[in-house]
């Protein structure tokens, strides 16, 4: 089914008119930047990222509002009560519902449906666009054109195979806990990630930092698009509309109570 423009702005007047704080996200993890505990330190390797690239923030800015970032892409990270093991990309924490956009060019290469820790997900390839060079999980480095991945979504705006620009609106944020699609995530956020065409994902901070430091924070509500987006996962049909409509509608409500009540974040 397809949503029109209209349609998509009322979506995200109703679900962005909560606040979730990077704070109250951040605060809940433990994360080493540099080092894993097997050993190796970030700052010991080279990194890079594709220049002359139009970047884009994954998380739409809203209201004036810019999206900071929670918790760090790392070789080892703690959470609560569960051993340590790496973390591929920033957890950026956001009411469900919030509009993702494309961080750059590419084409919509895999999507993911309630699978894993991930839950609903997309990756856009960038090739073509330049390499970056990082170090991976076995402290290895690596250089190659690579995917973005967005990951714990409530719905989907794009189809393998679309082609996209920088700041395409791709989705809509997800996350909470028990919610279809949300993965093993225990309260709304989006994890943005950076992978190699191998599947290896990037854990140099330093690459995230330098193209979100380089990337437009685009303003969603000043957008101008007059292309309809599909924003319903294949195969929709109109009472699966409304059902995640209200479901959606009631997540935003539960996750401004979760944070009210102090709950921990995964």
């Amino acid at each position: 089914m397809l949503l029109t423009e209209k349609k998509l702005r009322q979506v995200i007047n109703q679900y962005l008119s909560e606040a979730v704080t990077a704070a109250t996200f951040y605060g809940r993890r433990k994360s080493n930047t540099t080092s894993s505990s097997n050993g190796f330190d970030i700052n010991n390797y080279s990194y890079s990222i594709p220049q002359g690239v139009s970047y884009v923030r994954p998380v739409a800015k809203y209201n004036g509002k810019s999206h900071q970032r929670g918790s760090p892409p790392s070789p080892s990270r703690e959470l609560q009560g569960r051993p340590p093991k790496p973390h591929g990309g920033y957890d950026i924490p956001c009411v469900v519902g919030t509009p993702i956009l494309a961080i750059a060019a590419g084409t919509v290469s895999n999507m993911l449906v309630d699978k894993g820790d991930a839950g609903h997900g997309i990756y856009i390839k960038h090739q073509g666009i330049g390499d970056i060079n990082c170090v991976t999980a076995d402290g290895t480095e690596e250089k190659g054109a690579f995917h973005s991945v967005y990951f714990h979504l409530s719905a989907f705006g794009v189809k393998v195979g679309d082609t996209v620009s920088a700041g395409q609106i791709i989705g809509l944020s997800g996350g909470q806990k028990g919610a279809y699609g949300s993965g093993s995530s225990t309260g709304p956020h989006l994890h943005w990630g950076l992978k190699f065409l191998s599947d290896k994902a990037c854990l140099d901070y330093r690459v995230y930092d330098e193209i979100w430091n380089k990337a437009i924070d685009h303003p969603v509500n000043d957008r101008k698009d007059s292309e309809e987006a599909v924003l319903l996962e294949p195969g929709s049909d109109d009472d699966t509309i409304q059902q995640m409509t209200t479901a959606a509608d009631q997540l935003a409500k539960a996750a401004s109570q979760e944070m009210d009540s102090d709950t921990a974040l995964s």
